[in-house]
């Protein structure tokens, strides 16, 4: 409790809300940090048992889980352990969920749990202040800005990052007139002077002295005084919230729409710049032009690699959203129906109902809408890489064909003309120094002489593929021209037997 009694002066993290069955409200004026909130908890509020309270959590921390888990009474503990900690494990993710808790006193829990990534564009990231044991923050972030471009900016327009998030609430309570609420939500990424629409303690201080806004719904409704249904109230605050977390996916799918084509309508643009530089008669301008697509190719591959990765996160957790959803409304929702002993549901909760039932179509076409992305990625653009790359190596080929063609062309050459131009050193020596007198006929035997060398040479070099050649082709020539020396020889003997 020492420690908890040191965060007295540290940011305010909460706000707490109590309602009576008359209609009195004990909202504190103001926020509370950790330790206000503990004793706020621990002061006795109401003498009547019905009633409800509301406790909006931001950034929750270990100092809050303290006075929370310390101030709560045995039976709200049971609910509360298990809450904090799928709030705080992003691998849980999304849960909707309603249970009835029999052991001890009879309690019913409403819980959801709505993780999602919220893209900011920050000049430096964000981080998480609350780490866990291994010293990694809380919540993770990414820099995505690779998805528009791979190489270095040239604008000042700041970093695209995703930021990790979750807002969760549960309603837990013994019956419909005396239960509590609580609500946590992960705002470490906001920036107080850039977005005006902050969900923050201040924010919410601001407004006391006139409307009471509920900060369950995000300043949606008011925080009246008369006591609520607390299944109606649920459905209204999971409404709200899944709205808001659509649009901090829509939001992020579009970024992502617009960003793979920016990027692959400037790389494309720069691929036909290095094919028309390297088709130039600049000298070296083919080698260039190969350098700079084979790097392109590499950067390519990677943004690939990176956005394919992006991708697939965003889907499965998405897709997490529309099988929790649709598990609600398979089964949860009839949890929901006959409220005060009615066959129907009420007029409120129908409304919500039906925005969570519109919300969940809508993020079901985000999810295809992500899943077309990565197809495309992976089919599309691929097969159109594949065939420009299929058009460089034909280009390729030819050309090293044509280098074929006039390597053999200096090589025949070269060996023609090296008989001549040894032969001609040979003989412009001094006389005495060989035993050669220059003269034409000297001249050409001398040239015929060396030219058999050379050939000898390279026909031994060669694995004497021409001999072997040659005497094939003499064999084959003798073994014609025998069998018609044997038929002449034949015929004569026939002759002269007849004479």
């Amino acid at each position: 409790m020492q420690g908890l009694e040191k965060t007295a002066r540290s940011p305010r993290v909460s706000l707490l809300d109590d309602t009576n069955d008359e209609g009195c409200s004990s909202l504190y004026r103001g926020g509370l940090t950790a330790f206000d909130l503990y004793k706020a908890l621990r002061r006795p509020r109401w003498a009547t048992k019905t009633a409800e309270s509301e406790e909006y959590v931001a950034d929750i921390d270990r100092w809050t889980v303290l006075s929370l888990a310390a101030s709560a009474s045995e039976s709200q503990a049971r609910v509360l352990g298990e809450f904090i900690y799928r709030h705080l494990e992003w691998t849980t993710g999304t849960r909707l969920h309603n249970r009835i808790i029999t052991e001890g006193i009879p309690l019913y829990a409403l819980e959801f749990h709505l993780p999602f990534y919220a893209l900011r564009k920050h000049r430096k990231t964000l981080r998480d202040l609350r780490t866990r044991q291994t010293g990694e923050p809380l919540r993770q972030s990414q820099d995505v800005t690779f998805l528009r471009t791979l190489s270095e900016k040239n604008d000042n327009s700041g970093n695209d990052i995703i930021y990790q998030a979750k807002v969760s609430c549960l309603v837990s309570g013994w019956d419909r007139y005396s239960w509590v609420a609580y609500m946590f939500i992960d705002l470490y990424f906001e920036e107080s002077h850039v977005d005006q629409n902050l969900e923050s303690i201040a924010d919410y201080e601001q407004h006391l002295s006139e409307v009471r806004l509920d900060p369950f719904t995000a300043g949606k409704t008011t925080s009246h005084g008369a006591l609520r249904e607390p299944r109606e109230y649920f459905l209204q605050v999971l409404a709200v919230r899944l709205s808001k977390t659509k649009h901090e996916w829509e939001h992020l799918v579009l970024h992502i729409e617009k960003a793979i084509e920016t990027y692959m309508s400037d790389y494309w643009a720069r691929f036909a710049q290095t094919e028309s530089s390297s088709s130039s008669e600049k000298p070296g301008g083919t080698a260039k032009g190969n350098t700079t697509r084979t790097t392109l190719r590499l950067e390519f591959h990677e943004w690939m690699k990176m956005t394919t990765a992006l991708l697939r996160k965003l889907i499965n957790t998405i897709q997490e959203y529309i099988r929790e959803l649709d598990l609600f409304f398979s089964k949860g929702v009839y949890y929901f129906h006959s409220f005060a002993h009615s066959t129907n549901v009420s007029g409120p909760a129908i409304v919500s109902l039906t925005t969570i039932d519109r919300v969940r179509d809508e993020l079901g076409r985000l999810s295809k809408k992500l899943q077309n992305f990565k197809d495309n990625l992976s089919k599309d653009i691929s097969q159109e890489v594949t065939l420009r790359l299929a058009h460089e190596n034909n280009e390729s080929t030819l050309s090293q064909q044509a280098a074929g063609r006039d390597l053999r062309m200096l090589t025949w050459t070269t060996f023609l003309s090296l008989p001549i131009a040894l032969t001609a050193a040979l003989l412009s020596t001094s006389q005495g120094y060989i035993p050669i007198t220059p003269s034409p006929r000297n001249l050409l035997m001398s040239i015929l002489f060396i030219e058999g060398l050379v050939w000898i040479a390279l026909d031994a070099l060669g694995g004497l593929r021409w001999s072997r050649a040659a005497g094939k082709w003499a064999y084959t020539q003798a073994r014609k021209v025998v069998p018609e020396s044997r038929g002449r020889a034949m015929e004569d003997t026939e002759r002269s037997a007849e004479l």
